[in-house]
């Protein structure tokens, strides 16, 4: 079943401090997220479902263990046989033990245990994408928070341009065309200043769903910084995705299974053995008591054997078929490694480029910074209109917002890089249970 696995990753890391898988999220420094993670951990509703259903199977895998341990019954039961005018009340014990030969306790065991990593891993994706989630959200309301303010300022300074644009109407020096499109302009921001507070709305009606609430929180929709990871490093090699991807080790559960169903199988092409006792006591209730022989005991003790013979054609079919599926797992195994390999390529890319986005947006900012100060000595000067440098500010803003909705791009990428990885999988799903082999 293994799978060959490069020792490094095709995209370099940037240089920095690798952060906790297992809590990859405190890398933003944020303590409102890292407490949202906490209570999304403690009280969303599908992880609670998720974890409700491991526990339903590891009951049901702890019980069908006993499978193979000696059974004993007591029963009563009351007869009257054929032609007879007498009637029987019995009671009495029995036993069997199934001895699980011919690797069928083998076969049995590792489905169960492939049961129980199956939910494990179901309730790690379902941890590791509410983490995900839950951050992104946050990401996302935060970056429509800012966006906003800054369409905000946006407006203001389109409302400054309608002025002075009506002002050189009034003095002869501009057309009305003019001052409509300058109030088309307003408008439309105006417009995308609505559309980014409802985002903000959203994202916090999201991240209420996502924490198991009704309502957001009010400190929610007030103002925050947009949190950022500046650099980081990675330690985690390819290899390390065996134990920490969710879906890998579901798929590990189902080779594991097709494994124990193949053993299964190829068992019932032998004789099945068991053992059997019993011990039965048998009343007569129809006689006279006086008589003496209206009660007796019958003890029995033996072996239990079945042995395939009509039906074994059918029970070969069934190994062979059962042998099929096995291969088909283990090609799906190799399949969800390799896919996990790209999206972690594909994320560390997207990092790449997006780290680039921010710095281009950051020299841009920069140089507009620069103009403005240029132009501002300008119109000190006399040198200058307050027109030119509304536009100059006007295209700051539109670089902040630029620059804003860059570094949100980039933490997404960096969500996606350790959900990729199967960050905040690695909580100890197992602690406490340790009836299997």
């Amino acid at each position: 079943m293994t799978t060959p696995l490069p020792a490094h990753w095709i995209q370099p890391s940037l240089p920095g401090k690798s952060a906790n898988l297992r809590s990859w999220w405190r890398a933003f420094t944020d303590p409102e997220m890292e407490s949202l993670v906490d209570q999304a951990l403690a009280h969303n509703l599908d992880l609670a479902q998720a974890q409700k259903r491991l526990l339903k199977v590891r009951y049901l895998v702890g019980y069908s263990q006993t499978a193979f341990l000696p059974e004993l019954h007591a029963r009563t039961n009351s007869s009257q046989p054929a032609n007879t005018r007498d009637s029987y009340f019995q009671y009495g014990f029995d036993a069997t033990w199934e001895l699980g030969l011919f690797g069928r306790r083998e076969g049995k065991m590792r489905i169960a245990k492939a049961h129980v990593q199956a939910a494990e891993a179901a309730l790690s994706a379902v941890r590791v994408s509410l983490v995900a989630e839950v951050v992104r959200n946050y990401i996302e309301l935060r970056t429509a928070q800012c966006q906003s303010q800054l369409s905000s300022q946006l407006v203001q300074l389109e409302q400054q341009r309608v002025a002075l644009m009506q002002h050189r109407v009034m003095l002869g020096l501009g057309s009305a065309d003019a001052v409509d499109q300058a109030q088309a302009t307003l408008a439309q921001t105006q417009t995308v200043v609505l559309a980014q507070e409802q985002n903000v709305e959203l994202a916090a009606q999201r991240l209420a769903l996502l924490l198991g609430r009704m309502d957001p929180a009010p400190q929610w929709l007030q103002f925050g910084a947009l949190p950022q990871v500046r650099s980081f490093g990675l330690s985690k090699m390819p290899a390390d995705l065996v134990r920490t991807r969710p879906d890998i080790r579901a798929a590990e559960a189902k080779v594991l299974a097709a494994a124990g169903e193949l053993g299964v199988a190829r068992a019932d092409l032998y004789p099945y053995f068991a053992l059997g006792g019993s011990y039965m006591t048998s009343i007569n209730v129809s006689r006279n008591r006086t008589k003496g022989d209206y009660i007796h005991a019958t003890p029995s003790i033996g072996p239990i054997i079945d042995i395939p013979l009509f039906d074994w054609g059918h029970r070969k079919a069934m190994a062979s078929a059962q042998g099929e599926d096995l291969d088909a797992a283990v090609l799906g195994y190799r399949q969800t490694v390799l896919q996990a390999v790209a999206e972690v390529e594909e994320s560390l890319l997207s990092l790449k480029w997006q780290r680039l986005r921010v710095q281009h947006n950051e020299a841009a900012l920069a140089a507009l910074d620069k103009s403005w100060q240029e132009q501002q000595h300008l119109l000190d000067l006399g040198l200058s209109s307050r027109l030119t440098l509304l536009d100059v500010e006007r295209l700051q803003i539109q670089a902040q917002l630029d620059l804003v909705q860059a570094r949100a791009s980039w933490d997404i990428a960096f969500i996606g890089l350790y959900k990729a990885l199967g960050g905040a999988s690695l909580a100890n799903a197992t602690k406490g249970y340790k009836w299997l082999p």
